[in-house]
């Protein structure tokens, strides 16, 4: 357009784009529509921005400082547990696995990376990740919670170093073994690893033992699918469907199965720690869900579940079917999973703990955070894929979910995106649809169904 901003002009859009400010006084005074989705796009095509630009990379551009550089590594007993053979399976090109699986007769072993050793309470470091709380995956690549260089460092690999529990399955669920701080050899792999598939058996054999023992009382069913949306090596967007391989869901079922472990392990020494729990609405009916295991079911579920909390209270998590649960298996990506790392290691050198009341204290003040920056990474993904939609508007072929408030709902298959749609078609039937209307910028879209 040729406007000339000047640099807080600049600044003023970008501030309404990010949500800091309300209004917009230069979209005003250049006639423009008081849209956020209009000043991105003027930002663009003045210059200020690259094109295809999207809001949560930019923002967490202007975010960016300077990372803090230098850290020691805890000194400690350690448990050699380098004769296990251990594996981080993973999506393909995941460059820093911070957990990893070796079998056991007796059950098997979830290894974490001990990033506790490197990241003391308090220290720079500390706040560095309690400022940004969580890693962020933008279809650029990820946006680390910790620096880069102390991520790769800490991640597992030869002689890694780690948070190792030993997990027992039952008809309870599972329950911890045994609990040390270790050094791992960790080698890497896939979820589409057909030899490991063959040769680890016996532990897919647990996970599915215990993937039936708490689907028995889980209310969260069925499945959603999942895709990847990532910007090519030309800066092409692409979208991916990611397969439902038997490695991945055995790894799904492990961090559960840890979850709950190590949930019961605190609560049985009084050992304050941030609990997950998700509870049911009590105005639904489970008897609604369907039961044959489709999206279907995976939408009426979570149309019968409250948003999840975290809180010292050891609560049941009906989404998942356990009756306490914690997360502590990503603390190089999730803060709490450092923070319930910390707690798990310094009660069992015998050091003090933080409290229940501090714990809650410390957790409302680095929330708001993490709340802003996951916003930011949802934005990111929409725009990416609206974008690449917009060039490939379809057909697709689309499953009927159900009435949602605002009339039927849909899921697009390929896409794993729900959207309204006006249909005569029956639930769980499958019609074809195709979007119209797609602006990447106002972070809509419309679809309609072809006869």
């Amino acid at each position: 357009m040729g406007l000339g901003l000047s640099p807080e002009e600049v600044e003023e859009l970008e501030a309404f784009v990010f949500g800091d400010r309300r209004k917009c006084p230069t979209l005003r005074c250049h006639g423009l529509p008081q849209r956020r989705g209009r000043a991105h796009r003027l930002l663009e095509e003045e210059g200020h921005w690259p094109s295809y630009s999207d809001v949560g990379e930019e923002l967490s551009r202007r975010n960016q400082v300077q990372e803090p550089r230098g850290w020691a590594v805890e000194e400690g007993v350690r448990e050699d547990l380098t004769h296990l053979e251990a594996w981080a399976i993973d999506e393909g090109d995941t460059s820093d696995p911070d957990d990893a699986i070796s079998m056991d007769p007796e059950g098997f072993w979830v290894h974490i990376a001990d990033v506790a050793a490197r990241v003391p309470q308090n220290s720079e470091l500390d706040s560095w990740a309690r400022f940004r709380s969580s890693t962020l995956y933008f279809p650029s690549g990820p946006d680390h919670m910790l620096p880069r260089e102390l991520t790769s460092e800490a991640s597992l690999g030869e002689g890694g170093l780690a948070l190792s529990v030993k997990l027992k399955i039952s008809a309870v669920g599972a329950r911890v073994d045994r609990i040390c701080r270790s050094v791992v050899r960790v080698q890497r792999s896939s979820y589409e690893d057909q030899d490991l598939e063959r040769r680890w058996r016996p532990w897919l054999e647990q996970t599915r033992k215990y993937s039936e023992i708490r689907k028995t009382r889980a209310m969260s069913r069925g499945h959603w699918p999942m895709v990847k949306v990532a910007r090519g090596p030309k800066g092409e967007i692409e979208c991916t469907k990611l397969p439902s391989t038997v490695l991945r869901e055995g790894v799904k079922e492990s961090m559960i199965a840890h979850g709950e472990a190590l949930a019961h392990w605190c609560i049985a020494r009084a050992l304050p720690v941030l609990h997950l729990h998700q509870a049911q609405k009590e105005d639904r009916k489970v008897e609604k869900v369907p039961m044959d295991g489709d999206a279907r079911a995976a939408w009426f579920s979570r149309r019968l579940l409250r948003s999840p909390l975290t809180s010292p209270d050891a609560l049941p998590h009906w989404g998942l079917g356990v009756d306490a649960y914690l997360q502590a298996t990503s603390p190089l990506r999730r803060y709490g999973d450092l923070v319930n790392q910390r707690q798990v290691v310094a009660f069992m050198e015998g050091r003090e703990t933080m409290g229940a009341d501090d714990l809650i204290r410390d957790h409302e003040a680095w929330k708001p955070y993490g709340e802003s920056r996951r916003r930011r990474e949802r934005e990111s993904r929409r725009q990416a894929l609206l974008r690449w939609l917009k060039e490939n508007p379809g057909p697709w072929p689309a499953l009927v979910l159900g009435i949602g408030t605002s009339g039927p709902r849909v899921l697009v298959l390929d896409l794993a995106m729900e959207v309204s749609l006006t249909t005569s078609a029956s639930p769980g039937s499958t019609v074809m649809i195709k979007a119209k209307a797609v602006d990447p910028y106002e972070s809509t879209c419309r679809f309609e169904e072809i006869p």
